[in-house]
C-alpha cells in the first residue's frame, strides 16, 4: 500500500513537473509574441504619424496650387502663360493626386 502511494506520488509530480515546464514555455511563446506585435504596433504608429504628416503638407500643397491657379486665372485671361508656368502647376498637381492615391491606398486617408 505505501508503495503504491509513493508510485502515484511521484507520478503525480511527474505530471505536474511536466505540466510546469509547457506552462513556462507557453508563458515565453507567449511574451515574446507580444513583445513582437508590441514592436510592430510601434512601427505602424509611425507609419501613420508620417503619413498624416504627408497628408498635411499635401493639403498645404494643393491649397497653394489652387490659390496660384486662381491667380493665373484672374491676372489676365487675354495674357498668355509661359509652358513652363503651366508645366510646374501640373507637375505639382500630379504629384499631389499620387500622394492623394497612396494615402488612400494606405487607408489613413478616408474620403466621404
Amino acid at each position: 500500500m505505501y508503495l503504491q502511494q509513493v508510485t502515484l506520488l511521484r507520478t503525480s509530480r511527474d505530471h505536474l513537473t511536466q505540466k510546469s515546464t509547457e506552462q513556462k514555455d507557453q508563458i515565453s511563446q507567449l511574451q515574446s509574441d507580444l513583445s513582437s506585435t508590441n514592436q510592430k504596433l510601434q512601427g505602424s504608429r509611425l507609419t501613420v504619424q508620417r503619413l498624416t504628416s504627408d497628408l498635411e503638407r499635401l493639403r498645404a500643397d494643393k491649397e497653394l496650387v489652387e490659390q496660384q491657379m486662381q491667380e493665373f486665372s484672374l491676372e489676365n485671361s487675354s495674357s498668355v502663360h509661359t509652358e513652363q508656368e503651366w508645366a510646374v502647376l501640373q507637375s505639382k498637381l500630379k504629384v499631389f493626386f499620387m500622394m492623394l492615391n497612396i494615402l488612400l491606398s494606405v487607408g489613413v486617408l478616408i474620403i466621404d
